[in-house]
């Protein structure tokens, strides 16, 4: 190769009216409309070019991927550029992004736990005296417990708070108005064990 002669020589097509054809490659019967007559050369459109590229013997010289790329429009729409036989489509797919779900109003209903009736607090039958999850107070004398642990009075009174010395227990007491009743069960017995007392 001598000195100043391009590493890879340019593509150089040179149409004869008579003829139309290419120099270097084979007749043209129909030469495509897109031509653009400039003289004695041919400018050919990018489709053009690459059928005329296909169609040519084999070079002395190689000719590489980086020369056609450099010759090849870049479309950034969709289009189609087609030849004979030789079609490329460059394609750009549509996106949409999609909007994030709030987490706002979601809160959950208050539980309202804790000590309602504190003590020496007048309480009726239904009162609820202490809303708790699990047994942190222990229910006592006229106090009753439901299934959510929840305390609540059986009599009329005054609510009392104890706790015990030796297991740390809190329990939770109604001090009836009309003082302690005993259950019918044990009346008779309670009325029967003072008369055993002064027999003896």
């Amino acid at each position: 190769m001598p000195h100043g002669q391009p590493r890879h020589p340019q593509i150089q097509l040179e149409a004869h009216p008579p003829q139309h054809g290419l120099t270097g490659s084979h007749p043209v019967t129909n030469p495509d409309p897109d031509f653009t007559h400039l003289g004695n050369s041919v400018h050919l459109s990018s489709g053009d070019l690459l059928l005329a590229v296909a169609t040519l013997p084999l070079p002395s010289w190689r000719l590489t991927v980086s020369d056609l790329v450099t010759r090849i429009p870049v479309y950034s729409s969709a289009s189609d550029v087609t030849g004979d036989g030789l079609s490329m489509m460059f394609r750009r797919w549509a996106t949409k992004k999609t909007a994030g779900s709030t987490k706002n109003g979601r809160d959950s209903k208050p539980k309202n736990l804790g000590v309602k009736k504190f003590g020496g607090e007048r309480v009726i039958p239904g009162n609820i005296i202490v809303r708790q999850r699990g047994t942190r107070f222990h229910p006592g004398d006229y106090v009753g417990m439901g299934k959510d642990h929840t305390l609540y009075a059986l009599k009329e009174g005054c609510v009392k708070f104890e706790r015990h010395k030796l297991s740390g227990r809190k329990w939770v007491h109604v001090e009836p108005k009309e003082g302690h009743v005993l259950h019918p069960l044990y009346v008779k017995a309670a009325a029967v064990a003072p008369e055993t007392k002064t027999t003896t």
